[in-house]
């Protein structure tokens, strides 16, 4: 094993730690840019795309993508969060989809790139779960 390879062998949890915090971050502030917009220009969007209920799921949406996004820096229930996010992005992509968008934003489209890049950044703690540096593992349950 190279230097370079033993020095970030054991760096895993710091990693998580990051990528958590960078994608939280994200989505706390895509949650918030929902709120201070309007729930009813989501909904409106939603509605437009075909989605039934547009309100209700504007509201899942938002309260997924802010509380989701703090959830995931605390580095708590980040199973559970990613899996919800990954399904929120997926759900996303087919909406964006819908308005014929390309892949990569342009000035007149938005694309789904960065949808792509939040799911595969989920995968990694779906599967492995927050990490050491975590609220979730100083958490005592009985």
């Amino acid at each position: 094993m190279t230097t370079i390879e033993s020095f970030f062998a054991t760096k895993l949890n710091t990693g998580l730690l990051v990528m958590r915090i960078i994608i939280g971050v994200v989505f706390f502030m895509h949650g918030i840019m929902k709120f201070n917009a309007g729930i009813t220009m989501t909904a409106g969007f939603f509605t437009q795309a075909g989605i039934p209920a547009g309100l209700l799921f504007a509201w899942i949406v938002t309260l997924i993508e802010t509380f989701g996004g703090l959830a995931l820096i605390l580095g708590v229930a980040t199973r559970m969060v990613s899996l919800l996010l990954i399904i929120t992005m997926i759900v996303s992509i087919i909406v964006v989809l819908h308005f014929g968008a390309p892949f990569i934003s342009t000035q007149v489209a938005t694309g789904y790139e960065l949808n792509v890049a939040l799911i595969a950044s989920l995968i990694p703690i779906l599967i492995i779960g927050p990490g050491r540096y975590s609220l979730a593992k100083h958490i005592v349950t009985s």
